[in-house]
Order: C-alpha cells, then structure tokens, then sequence
C-alpha cells in the first residue's frame, strides 16, 4: 500500500535499524531525535498537503497516469528526459 499521509511516512521510517551518527554519537532512533525530527516533519508535510489540497499538490504521472505527490514529481520527470537523452 502506498505511503499518503505525513503519520504513514512517519511511521514507515520507524523501525529500519539504521546506522545514524550526529555528532559522533549512534541516535537509536532517528524519526524521535529533536534534531532530526523537524526535517522529517517537513517532508511529511508534502504528503499531508498533497491529501488535503490535492488540486495543489498533486500530478499525473507520465509513466502510469496516475495522481502522485507533486513534490517527488521531479524524479520521474528527470528520468524521462534522462532516457530521453541517451
């Protein structure tokens, strides 16, 4: 099932046992560090505004047709000409 709100994205980052370091020291988990945390917030944003104004912050994709979050857009659109150029 596909991620479509800040708390799924949340939510989805917990649990990976990742390696992180700030400072020089391992942060068991990322998605709580206060430091960390407002850069996570910020990113879940995009997909709460994409579900709330989705007029706004949504696009059709050029590869399925179907809605996506206009802020990871620019993924696809860059691998299309990317393909398009070699």
């Amino acid at each position: 099932m596909p991620i479509r709100t800040g708390a799924e994205y949340i939510n989805s980052l917990r649990g990976r046992n990742l390696k992180v370091y700030l400072f020089g020291e391992l942060v068991k988990e990322p998605v709580d560090h206060p430091i960390i945390r407002p850069s996570i917030n910020a990113v879940a944003e995009t997909y709460d505004l994409a579900v709330r104004e989705e007029e706004l912050a949504t696009a059709k994709s050029t590869l399925t047709g179907q809605k996506i979050n206009r802020f990871f857009y620019w993924r696809e659109v860059a691998k299309v000409y990317t393909e398009e150029a070699k």
